[in-house]
């Protein structure tokens, strides 16, 4: 039966001490986005099970936004069909 990856592959793989990958996966201490994203590609790589945590701790300090849009003319089709297309997403 194969090992489970572990915390030190992700580090040898990434090329980082391990108490840099331990700082991402725990969400201790800041860490730059690009080694956030080495950490993230490494563990991909290697099948890491937490990766889906890495991912989320890229995601949640990316910014977001909430857009409204104006459609003038609502009888006409163009924009029937613009709101559709963003209803739909």
């Amino acid at each position: 039966m194969a090992r489970r990856p572990t915390v030190a592959d992700i580090a040898r793989i990434a090329d980082l001490s391990v108490a840099t990958v331990d700082r991402v996966l725990n969400g201790r201490l800041p860490v730059r986005r690009e080694t956030a994203q080495r950490v993230f590609s490494a563990a991909e790589q290697i099948g890491y099970h937490g990766s889906g945590l890495i991912r989320r701790r890229l995601e949640q300090n990316l910014p977001h936004y909430r857009l409204g849009f104006l459609l003038q003319r609502p009888d006409q089709l163009f924009y029937q069909d613009v709101a559709t297309a963003l209803q739909t997403g």
